[in-house]
């Protein structure tokens, strides 16, 4: 059976739901007999058909609300739909070649109301298939015989969510005897939504509940995963979920590790006698996302706890004026405490059973608990489907040999791990798309890989999420059915645009953007006050996890007014004047200019300090910052004078509120800029600190972290392509190239970019003040070389490169 996932062209957005522009929408919704399907539900619907000849093709197009997974003949076809909103629906389509005969679709579909993982948009249950030319009236919901069945084995509970926020989707409980004995008395489907007619076309109204829009991303990946090693077993103590579970010494040396080892490397079963318990904790020695997957036999009254975490506990308790609990050396087992989050299954016993979580996990570390009773409990097969949307990571840059190898390890882990039908911030506790985390995701992808769709994605939720806050500024995360406002976020969407004009073009998208650009903007002007900053912009003005500022916001943003929040802004203004320069309206470009001029001279007014040399974080000239600094650099908005004695005092010891992982970004992008790079290989020690202590992937913060994967720590390897390489776009969509290398103390770099057309391959070396190698580009692509205040121009093809 060969299936193809297929793209659709975009239709007219202002006729979505109006008139048909989609396949799907020539047939209707259906779900199960009315008070019988109300969330959270699970349900099963299936349909049987028959295939006249040999090798037809079947193309079709499916949906769901909340979610799907699509079975042709009990082999996944499909997980989806991808997240959106009610504005936004989306559907995916594929063509499979069939063999003459009887086939079966089965669809597991899920509604969980409170329950369902923030990030995913509802409306009300259903489900949508339609198929194309002579198989519709055969396949359609709304014409085709399709059944519908609850299933009643699962339940979920909120119970054993992690402390703070955690918004991935409640734990599930599984009786898997219920569960099997559906199937007996299906229900016909109910017509829930008809199928969209062209009528109303005419007069321009909009029958439809959803608005369609076509899958943009490729399926998510699948690949099993049964890596890693079981570390210690417990008989006894076992705990309950939401329970610390402790991890003596001699449970890292117990019989019975080699055996369990056995089943997870080479599939060799593994029977729990009857009566006993037992807690396996498997460390994949890699952080992972993926559906957790157990097959087995017997088991009758048994209960398999499958529990995920990023790493042991070395307390219970976070230490006084600490925020979160203290976890140590990610690799050690001993003498620590498992804490973790996950789900649970009950065999029905006398026979074999496979069970696949509805939802995916994610972390290191996993907790196999095992409770039997009556009946020994066999398990077969343990392992993980991993999850998440494909990447090719075609970039690579190579520093002295092995500089920098095992932190670009962690952060190619890291991105890989938030990358799904969305960014998300962190896979174990939101798994929402922040803008501030996915700029700094969305540069990273642009720097090794070719595919930009996910970031494409990403510009286009932020500009739908608008409408959540009354049109003006994007929410902080989205899709999510809570919005929330982060102001500071939406600035950065702004640079988010001009980063995708640089680094990829499409001129045509970014111009429909124009308009929301103009209007967030132009808001953020109405609380300018006549001191020419602004103050008051209600809401989060989260900046930077800084441990001396409340929630992470710089003092005075909610007082008499912040330097580093009206940098933020100079700074957005900066890349809408680019923006408007290239794409739109000059005479809005100058609009900006005079914003720019206005804000900047009231904060050289309000915030330098004289005294200090320094831009101060607050009108009272109480708190300085590494930030304010940064943004002062990067606006343009301090005299040459100024800029140094700034330099100075950014790379000297200082009493100055640091910038922590996720700004950094912001100050290798100012070292670099002025040609400090040194400040790059300094700035690194939180990262140092990740690979003693253990880390898989950059941690959200420096230690004590919550969250063990947050891909905004990925930046550093962005920079060692884009400022140590050197390598940069210096024209619309990678049009030409500037490759300006900065490498410190080192001697050599190796490095390939990838390009929308081709590859920028740069090889060079360093001794003294000189440079010598060769610099590779693409067909059609020229660009300039950048050396010491020397420059050549570079043609494409092969260029030798000698400078001293």
């Amino acid at each position: 059976m060969k299936i193809q996932k297929l793209f659709l062209p975009e239709g007219d957005s202002e006729a979505v739901g109006i008139h048909r522009q989609y396949p799907i929408e020539e047939a209707s919704w259906v779900w199960g007999p009315e008070g019988e399907g109300c969330p959270p539900v699970f349900a099963k619907l299936s349909l049987e058909f028959t295939i006249a000849e040999d090798e037809s093709a079947l193309r079709f197009h499916v949906s769901a609300d909340q979610r799907y997974e699509l079975f042709l003949d009990g082999n996944l076809v499909s997980r989806g739909p991808e997240v959106g909103d009610r504005q936004h629906w989306s559907f995916s389509s594929y063509e499979v070649s069939l063999k003459a005969g009887s086939h079966r679709l089965e669809a597991k579909v899920w509604s969980l109301g409170e329950h369902a993982p923030e990030a995913h948009h509802t409306y009300r249950p259903g489900f949508v298939f339609a198929a194309a030319g002579e198989y519709a009236s055969q396949l359609n919901t709304g014409l085709a015989p399709w059944k519908w069945e609850r299933l009643e084995g699962i339940r979920l509970t909120q119970e054993r969510n992690m402390p703070g926020t955690h918004l991935v989707g409640s734990a599930s409980i599984t009786e898997e005897s219920s569960v099997e004995g559906m199937g007996a008395n299906p229900s016909d489907a109910i017509v829930t939504e008809d199928a969209l007619q062209d009528w109303a076309w005419e007069w321009g109204l909009r029958y439809s509940d959803r608005c369609y829009l076509p899958a943009r991303l490729p399926d998510q990946q699948g690949e099993r995963f049964s890596g890693g090693r079981v570390r210690a077993i417990l008989h006894e103590k076992v705990g309950e979920p939401g329970q610390f579970v402790s991890m003596p010494s001699q449970a890292l040396e117990d019989p019975e590790i080699s055996s369990w080892n056995q089943l997870l490397q080479a599939g060799v079963p593994r029977t729990v006698p009857a009566f006993s318990e037992r807690a396996i904790l498997w460390d994949m020695d890699y952080y992972l996302c993926g559906y957790p997957v157990l097959r087995g036999r017997g088991g009758a009254g048994a209960r398999i706890d499958f529990e995920w975490a990023e790493s042991l506990y070395d307390e219970k308790e976070p230490r006084s004026g600490e925020r979160d609990t203290r976890k140590g050396d990610r690799s050690a087992v001993a003498g620590k405490y498992f804490f973790g989050f996950g789900d649970t299954v009950h065999p029905a016993g006398g026979k074999s059973f496979c069970w696949r979580n509805y939802w995916w996990r994610s972390g290191r570390y996993i907790l196999l608990r095992v409770r039997t009773a009556e009946e020994p409990l066999e398990l077969t097969d343990v392992c993980i489907e991993k999850t998440g949307i494909p990447l090719d990571f075609e970039g690579s840059v190579r520093i002295d040999q092995d500089w920098g190898e095992r932190l670009f390890s962690i952060c190619q882990s890291g991105l890989e791990n938030c990358a799904h039908e969305t960014f998300v911030d962190c896979p174990y506790y939101e798994q929402l798309m922040y803008l501030g985390d996915t700029r700094l995701q969305a540069l990273c992808l642009y720097a090794t890989n070719r595919d930009s769709r996910l970031q494409k994605r990403a510009l286009e939720l932020a500009d739908w999420s608008r409408a959540a806050l009354g049109g003006a500024w994007p929410t902080a995360r989205y899709p999510s059915r809570m919005a929330t406002s982060i102001p500071t976020f939406g600035l950065i969407w702004v640079a988010m645009l001009r980063d995708h004009l640089d680094w990829r073009g499409d001129e045509e998208f970014l111009r429909t953007k124009l308009g929301a650009v103009r209007q967030l903007l132009e808001r953020f002007a109405d609380y300018i006050d006549s001191r020419d900053i602004f103050q008051g912009v209600p809401c989060w003005q989260f900046v930077d996890w800084t441990p001396a500022w409340r929630a992470g916001v710089p003092p005075g943003a909610t007082t008499q007014g912040s330097s580093v929040v009206n940098l933020l802004f100079l700074l957005a203004l900066d890349h809408a004047r680019h923006l408007e320069s290239v794409l739109g309206d000059k005479r809005v470009g100058e609009r900006y200019e005079e914003l720019r001029n206005r804000v900047r001279n009231g904060v050289r007014q309000q915030f330098w300090n004289e005294e200090r040399g320094l831009l101060a974080d607050d009108c009272d000239h109480r708190s300085f910052s590494e930030h304010a600094q940064v943004l002062g650099i990067l606006t343009d908005c301090l005299e040459d004078p100024q800029k140094v004695a700034v330099m100075e005092a950014l790379k000297s010891p200082n009493d100055l509120h640091p910038t922590t992982v996720y700004f950094r970004h912001y100050l290798f992008d100012a070292a670099f800029q002025v040609g400090a790079s040194s400040m790059y290989f300094e700035g690194l020690g939180d990262w140092e600190k990740m690979l003693k202590s253990g880390a898989k992937t950059p941690w959200e913060r420096p230690e004590p972290s919550r969250s063990d994967c947050h891909a905004w720590g990925s930046h550093p390897w962005f920079w060692a392509f884009v400022g140590v390489a050197g390598i940069r776009p210096d024209a619309p969509g990678f049009g030409s190239v500037r490759i300006a290398p900065q490498p410190g103390p080192r001697r050599e770099i190796v490095a390939e970019m990838p390009h929308p057309n081709g590859f920028i391959r740069v090889q060079l070396c360093f001794e003294g003040s000189a440079c010598e190698g060769s610099v590779e580009l693409p067909d059609g692509v020229t660009g300039v070389f950048e050396w010491r205040g020397c420059e050549i121009d570079l043609k494409d093809g092969s260029n030798s490169i000698g400078l001293d």
